[in-house]
């Protein structure tokens, strides 16, 4: 019997850095490498940058200061959010 080591741990399947559309997804509007590196620290993580000048994150440091696994149903379209309205 062989043990599927995948549903151990939600995200032992990933690649071992933050992929271009996660990290998009995360400093989303902002699409320029130095804009996105610049939120990325912003938000207390180390970001190294790739030879193209994009941001490149460890997804185990990632997890560590944010406290979250990125699910992929975390990378859907935005367009339905909406403001939380004001009580009065």
């Amino acid at each position: 019997m062989t043990v599927d080591r995948r549903r151990e741990t939600p995200h032992a399947w990933a690649p071992p850095d933050l992929t271009r559309d996660e990290i998009a997804e995360i400093c989303r509007p902002l699409q320029q490498g130095a804009a996105q590196v610049r939120f990325l620290r912003s938000l207390g993580l180390r970001v190294e940058r790739r030879p193209d000048g994009s941001p490149l994150v460890n997804r185990q440091h990632y997890t560590a200061v944010r406290g979250a696994v990125i699910q992929p149903a975390m990378l859907t379209s935005r367009d339905d959010w909406q403001p939380p309205t004001r009580r009065k």
